[in-house]
């Protein structure tokens, strides 16, 4: 396993511009802003960004722990509590906090909690609309995909490049394809099917695995040449957007991504509010959840933020603080201590 400290700033950087494009969806469906011009790109970004979302969440686990096997002794264990301890904590106090203030129907929640607290709720595709299932959707797939990259890893490691990219094509392909197969037949959406979004997050992983052959050293030239197709492959993605086609999706952000991890032009050693607004990330997510009610009420009490540019500034002061102070006094605190008592060497 790689040293922790050690990270991909530019893919820090798109996590960030991904939590934003997410906010800008629904500060707009749920929140009412108007953004004019760039409506139907607010509306239409969802998809994209949770692919790629997923797809730098396995990118982003291959290269932390894509140099050795977790199935060493005591590694899969120490895997899965990390895991846990990452997302569990925040995603169960917004659980609460959802039953305490926002549910209507408390019999839902106790008739779900086992679901809920397993976090086994996108196994269930009718459940996306019932209690907080709407927002927290991602967790529980995520949950999923953690569980199986170990399998994934291990049949990696061990292969040439000729076999790494033979497995990011053939999961990249039933990817893409399934999308053909739903327009064809109009299936039931897989939007928050844990097994499709484990294909996106298994594209992401054996990208990284693909750029783990190639260790030559990093030119001026290169560093160039990927910040090129960073900007190129954004370009296309907004157009793609734009124009519907979510079969250039996929391909596009495996360009994106790719290339953002060669940009080396950011010394990560001088990039700590980059680095602390991608941990704020998942906080400033799934706090969205539990914003519009609080959002509002202050809507109802100060005229003012009726005007299209205050409201904005309200959602998002609103979000970014309450992440802010979770992420803070609750998450790693939390955090923390149960690093201290559950991965004791």
């Amino acid at each position: 396993m790689r040293n922790a400290k050690a990270r991909l700033i530019p893919i820090d950087l798109l996590k960030i511009l991904f939590a934003a494009l997410i906010f800008m969806r629904h500060v707009s469906t749920m929140g009412g802003v108007d953004w004019h011009s760039l409506n139907s790109f607010a509306l239409g970004s969802t998809t994209p960004v949770m692919t790629g979302f997923f797809m730098l969440s396995g990118f982003a686990l291959f290269f932390q722990h894509g140099d050795s096997s977790i199935f060493r002794e005591g590694g899969l264990g120490k895997y899965y509590k990390k895991r846990l301890i990452g997302l569990m904590p925040l995603y169960l106090f917004v659980h609460v906090v959802y039953l305490l203030y926002y549910s209507y129907d408390m019999k839902d929640a106790l008739r779900l909690m086992p679901v809920e607290l397993m976090g086994m709720q996108t196994w269930y595709n009718s459940l996306f609309g019932v209690l907080h299932n709407g927002g927290t959707w991602f967790v529980s797939c995520l949950l999923f995909c953690y569980f199986v990259y170990p399998l994934l890893q291990e049949l990696l490691i061990p292969m040439k490049l000729t076999g790494r990219v033979t497995v990011f094509l053939l999961i990249g392909f039933f990817s893409v394809y399934s999308q053909f197969v739903i327009s064809w037949y109009g299936c039931s959406s897989v939007y928050s099917d844990p097994l499709f979004r484990f294909l996106e997050f298994g594209t992401g992983a054996a990208l990284c695995s693909i750029r783990e052959c190639f260790n030559n050293e990093r030119t001026a030239l290169w560093n160039g040449i990927s910040l090129a197709a960073s900007f190129a492959a954004l370009v296309f993605l907004y157009r793609a957007i734009l124009r519907g086609t979510w079969y250039l999706f996929l391909p596009l952000l495996c360009v994106l991504t790719f290339s953002a991890a060669e940009i080396i032009f950011l010394n990560g050693r001088n990039c700590r509010l980059i680095k602390y607004l991608s941990s704020l990330a998942y906080a400033f997510f799934i706090m969205q959840c539990i914003l519009w009610n609080q959002f509002y009420s202050l809507l109802a009490r100060f005229p003012l933020f009726e005007i299209n540019r205050y409201r904005f500034c309200l959602a998002f002061g609103l979000l970014f603080v309450e992440s802010v102070l979770v992420h803070e006094i609750f998450e790693k605190p939390v955090q923390r201590i149960l690093k201290k008592y559950l991965l004791k060497s």
